[in-house]
């Protein structure tokens, strides 16, 4: 208590005369740099200072979260793309544990450590855009509507299972025997046929269905008299 305040009001000399103040010395050296870009700039500054990041302030260039929030939205939509599980509608545990997942995996590689307002609606807004641009071309483009949606596969033709297109859409047959179920359909052979959508649904054609409309087309025979 009775020691008296320096003089000179150096921070540099208070912190040196009570230890050997060679770590102090190397520490406020750093920090003499007020650049952000660099290692001890001052978005990174505010571990020692006892503050928050600023809510204003980035962490990064705002070019860099655009650059990055691309780059994880196509590298997203290729890899759901290719999996090559395409029924949606109706998600199994494993799908919905992945989409959990997904999203909390791709987070930081978005923001880079960034958690500045600013920072997060560049991203929302980045990803809002490419979604919109996404499905302009989708609209415009039969070829980038087969690479984002792709094509309606058969399943079912009259009666028989198509097991290759079963592995590509990565359908179960408990997954195609529950959507026969839901059409009113007991087995396969009473289906004429099993579409399965882009949107991931399963259209069901039944034959008897299909044979009603063919009697309803069917002109009457009358029968004439010789």
């Amino acid at each position: 208590r009775g020691a008296s305040r320096p003089a000179s009001g150096s921070i540099r000399e208070a912190l040196v005369a009570g230890t050997d103040g060679s770590e102090v010395i190397r520490f406020l050296d750093r920090c003499k740099s007020q650049n952000a870009g660099t290692q001890y700039g001052p978005a990174r500054l505010t571990h020692f200072n006892g503050g928050g990041q600023n809510m204003f302030i980035l962490a990064v260039p705002w070019w860099e979260l655009v650059v990055r929030s691309i780059v994880v939205f196509g590298a997203l939509l290729l890899l759901l793309r290719l999996t090559g599980k395409r029924q949606v509608g109706q998600l199994a545990p494993n799908d919905l544990v992945l989409l959990l997942i997904l999203s909390n995996a791709v987070q930081n590689s978005m923001n880079a450590g960034d958690n500045s307002l600013v920072g997060g609606l560049i991203s929302a807004v980045t990803l809002v855009t490419l979604n919109y641009l996404v499905s302009v071309a989708v609209r415009k483009s039969s070829k980038v509507e087969r690479f984002v949606d792709g094509q309606p596969q058969i399943l079912i033709r009259d009666g028989a299972t198509f097991q290759k297109a079963l592995d590509e859409a990565g359908i179960t047959h408990g997954e195609l025997n529950g959507a026969l179920r839901q059409n009113g359909c007991a087995h396969a052979h009473e289906v004429h046929l099993a579409i399965l959508e882009t949107n991931g649904s399963i259209s069901i054609l039944k034959r008897s269905d299909m044979a009603r409309n063919q009697d309803a087309q069917d002109p009457p025979v009358t029968a004439v008299r010789p």
